[in-house]
């Protein structure tokens, strides 16, 4: 009963990510159609369950902000999770369709544009994100390599 309640009370936060991923296949799988590499299906898999992870997250910390008597943190945490999505696979989409349109025309320029818009304003408005890239991709690279040696 209750994640039923917890999939309503995010059902904003699941639709902007059900679109988000949907789009995301949609293009990759139009690059691959165009580019000739073709269908496949275990990048059909690999989406749907990029989606299952992000639902569950979503609905996990929602969970856990209801158990805890701090349902604004949890959405606070929800949204997060949801802006790096939205960073993350804007990209991705950007990236495909600058592979799908050809380089002299108007929308590749667009798409290289949005490309670029991403990556640089996108961080200026969300400063953890950009945090991320300057430090903490860094630091968990070097502590996710030690606890491989060990």
């Amino acid at each position: 009963f209750f994640i039923g309640s917890a999939l309503i009370n995010n059902l904003d936060f699941l639709v902007a990510i059900l679109l988000l991923m949907g789009v995301n296949f949609a293009s990759g799988l139009l690059e691959d159609e165009l580019n000739g590499t073709g269908w496949k299906g275990r990048k059909a898999f690999k989406a749907f369950t990029e989606l299952f992870v992000l639902t569950g997250i979503g609905t996990f910390v929602y969970a856990l902000g209801h158990f805890m008597h701090a349902e604004q943190e949890s959405v606070a945490c929800v949204s997060a999770v949801c802006y790096a999505a939205i960073y993350f696979y804007s990209r991705n989409i950007c990236h495909n369709w600058v592979k799908i349109t050809k380089p002299e025309t108007t929308l590749h320029k667009l798409f290289l544009f949005l490309y670029w818009l991403i990556g640089f304003y996108f961080l200026e408005k969300v400063p953890w994100l950009r945090t991320y890239f300057e430090r903490g991709q860094q630091e968990l690279d070097i502590e996710c390599n030690k606890e491989r040696e060990e």
